[in-house]
């Protein structure tokens, strides 16, 4: 099958916006994570201080 030459660079520039879009994604899932990491350390380390402190 021939594709034209215009086809193939949109068809090249949507698969470029599709990874790019992917990686956004990936990078705020893993901006997501992090907070909930460090947001349940704190949680951890202030119970951790009021269990010391008794």
């Amino acid at each position: 099958m021939w594709i034209t030459k215009k086809k193939w660079q949109r068809l090249e520039k949507r698969i470029a916006d599709l990874e790019r879009e992917i990686q956004s994604q990936q990078d705020e899932l893993q901006n997501i994570k992090y907070e909930s990491a460090t947001d349940l350390l704190k949680e951890l380390e202030e119970k951790y201080r009021k269990v010391t402190s008794n």
